[in-house]
């Protein structure tokens, strides 16, 4: 049994395909769908390898593909689209957002943690104050009463 000449097989067949008035078919992001072409051609699934290694092919359909407006085949490194450039700029802005928001938070808890503490050391100093108050409150009331003095040496 001879061996198939690959190229001239597809080739063949996508002529005939063409003539036919068949279109190379795309996919939803706008590339050659290969599979789906081999599918047409009447090509098993494994032939899809000799549309990305073989050029006589791959012009061959890139060709074709650029009449209809899609991407060549193996177009990944080609520029975004400009809904993907927006959609880039977006996730850029958000992470952008968040970052700022997550130092923004971050400086606020420190504030917190410092006024917390500075809260802390008011209400030990109150507690304080009210302790010598009422003490203070009390040695007044005795005064009055008995007219005693205390010298405590300190107030």
């Amino acid at each position: 049994m001879a061996k198939r000449d690959v190229v001239a097989d597809i080739l063949c067949r996508l002529n005939a395909f063409i003539e036919q008035g068949g279109q190379i078919p795309g996919t939803v992001d706008g590339k050659v769908n290969v599979l789906a072409l081999c599918r047409e051609l009447g090509l098993a699934e494994a032939d899809a390898q000799h549309f990305h290694r073989k050029d006589a092919i791959k012009s061959a359909v890139n060709v074709l593909a650029e009449e209809r407006a899609l991407r060549a085949i193996g177009a990944r490194g080609q520029p975004m689209e400009v809904a993907e450039q927006k959609l880039e700029e977006r996730i850029s802005r958000a992470q952008s957002d968040a970052r700022q928001d997550a130092i923004a938070a971050t400086e606020a808890s420190a504030a917190i943690s410092a006024l917390a503490e500075e809260l802390r050391a008011a209400q030990g100093e109150v507690s304080e104050l009210r302790t010598q108050n009422r003490a203070l409150t009390e040695r007044l009331r005795l005064v009055e009463e008995c007219g005693l003095v205390f010298d405590t040496g300190n107030w």
